[in-house]
């Protein structure tokens, strides 16, 4: 017992009063206290940890942006002495600031654009009166002043300050020079300017035509307008779904409606639309998802209009192609149902398995024998 052992020197006077001690419901109420706090104190850590962990992401998706700009401008920057007396200054705008490498000066551009240079360090700096030689690598689709190494092809600075003096509307094209006194940073080049802009204007073309489904002429006049003359290869109506749509919860992704009507005849366009449905897995609930099928669904065209036997319309060929695989044609009869789809043992798609460059399934329904259009008549 623990008097046997208190006597035995086992167990000390205060482990016996600590036996014999209940904990009050005061002690009860102070741990508890105590784990609620340090619940807390892990609950706020947590939440400043994720915090930190997206501004990292974004830190780090800001300098990836940042550093596949200036490779895709080439643009390069003359490192220079100090000038001379006598000649002018450089323009305002370019900036040197200190660099990882000591032999690596960076300067900065607009737009937070940097541009490294570490090809002209090498070079010996040229004295007053003498002409220097430099590379310019050039940009696809601007207009600038190139050397060749190869065939020892130079520039030489002296005939271009000469040239640019007898005529001074030409060098529009080929950036600033030292003499100019800018107003603002637009003046370190119209090559850069212009290659921004053909940047943003081949984006927003390929945002206008890949956000959605479109006939393969676009630019054909509505029905019954003048002039509207019926081109060939016309009978196609071509569908863009973001790669996106694919791995959501959805059951199944609808096209915007197109119509067609019979070729050579006058009869009133039919509204038609593309669909696809996921291919469902399991029974219970999120099972019918394209999430849980990867991607496959099956492919088909819905008729928004009620077909009767005698309808010329109601009984096409349609056959479909998705980014090259071609299956079909099936022969449709509107008439007993308003969908038409493959048979079943070929009515499956990986759609996920057909996605192009700009993550996007392209998707063409084909109706040969008929006009399609995305304008309704």
């Amino acid at each position: 017992d623990c008097t046997s052992a208190f006597n035995m020197g086992w167990m000390s006077a205060m482990d016996m009063r600590c036996m014999d001690k209940k904990p009050s419901y005061e002690d009860i109420k102070r741990r508890h206290e105590e784990q609620k706090a340090r619940a807390e104190e892990c609950r706020i850590l947590q939440a400043y940890c994720k915090d930190r962990v997206q501004k990292l992401k974004a830190e780090m998706e800001r300098r990836d942006a940042n550093s596949q700009v200036a490779p895709l401008l080439n643009l390069r920057a003359q490192s220079a002495p100090a000038a001379p007396p006598g000649l002018p200054p450089p323009p305002p705008g370019l900036e040197a600031r200190s660099h990882s490498a000591p032999d690596e000066p960076e300067y900065i551009l607009p737009n937070d654009i940097s541009c490294c240079n570490t090809e002209f360090d090498k070079k010996e700096p040229a004295k007053l009166g003498q002409s220097q030689s430099f590379g310019v690598e050039e940009v696809a689709g601007v207009d600038t002043v190139s050397e060749s190494k190869d065939s020892g092809n130079a520039v030489d600075l002296k005939d271009f300050d000469t040239k640019r003096k007898e005529d001074p509307k030409e060098p529009s094209d080929l950036g600033p020079h030292p003499s100019d006194e800018p107003e603002s940073l637009d003046m370190l080049g119209p090559h850069i300017i212009k290659a921004y802009s053909t940047a943003a204007s081949l984006s927003d073309k390929l945002d206008s035509a890949t956000m959605w489904g479109q006939h393969k002429e676009s630019t054909e006049p509505k029905a019954g307008a003048a002039g509207g003359a019926e081109a060939a290869a016309e009978d196609e109506y071509v569908w863009r779904v973001p790669k996106s749509k694919f791995s959501l919860s959805d059951r199944s992704i609808v096209s915007p409606h197109f119509y067609v009507k019979k070729s050579g005849q006058s009869g009133e366009y039919v509204q038609y639309k593309a669909q696809i449905t996921a291919t469902k897995v399991e029974d219970k609930k999120g099972g019918h998802s394209f999430k849980k099928a990867k991607g496959h669904g099956k492919l088909e065209v819905q008729c928004k209009k009620p077909m009767s036997d005698g309808d010329p319309i109601g009984h096409t060929m349609i056959s479909f192609d998705v980014d090259g695989e071609q299956r079909g044609p099936i022969k449709s009869d509107f008439a007993e149902g308003s969908v038409c789809g493959l048979p079943r043992d070929n009515e499956e798609w990986d759609f996920l398995s057909h996605v192009d460059a700009f993550k996007y399934v392209k998707i063409i329904v084909k109706i040969p024998g008929h006009k399609v259009t995305n304008q309704a008549a």
